[in-house]
């Protein structure tokens, strides 16, 4: 799982690169967390955003969590019997960052009786 604590880097030749990032290493333990508190029960984080996306490329169903409060997302995919854990990162890129937070303000639009 290189991924938790490497930052992709797409290279002008194509080839991809991974680089040991330290935000993401220093947020190793927090997948778990997240994943094990979602819906979180607490206020002191505005809470953890959900949503569901379909994969592209796989065809399956993967499902974010943000923390938005840390800019930290959690990606799992849904499978026939389990979850797979796919990645979890500090979103650090201005235009990702962009989108997650007009994701939850739809959300909180769609869903205002269930915010804080």
């Amino acid at each position: 799982f290189y991924h938790i604590i490497c930052k992709k880097q797409e290279l002008p030749d194509g080839t991809i690169k991974f680089d040991p990032n330290q935000q993401r290493s220093q947020r190793l333990l927090w997948p778990k967390a997240i994943i094990e508190n979602e819906p979180c029960p607490h206020s002191c984080c505005d809470g953890i955003y959900k949503w569901t996306e379909k994969n592209p490329i796989s065809k399956h169903d993967r499902t974010l969590l943000y923390l938005k409060k840390y800019k930290y997302v959690v990606v799992l995919e849904n499978r026939p019997n389990y979850w797979l854990f796919i990645t979890g990162y500090y979103v650090d890129n201005p235009k990702k960052k962009k989108g997650f937070d007009m994701k939850v303000k739809e959300i909180k639009q769609k869903t205002p009786h269930l915010i804080k």
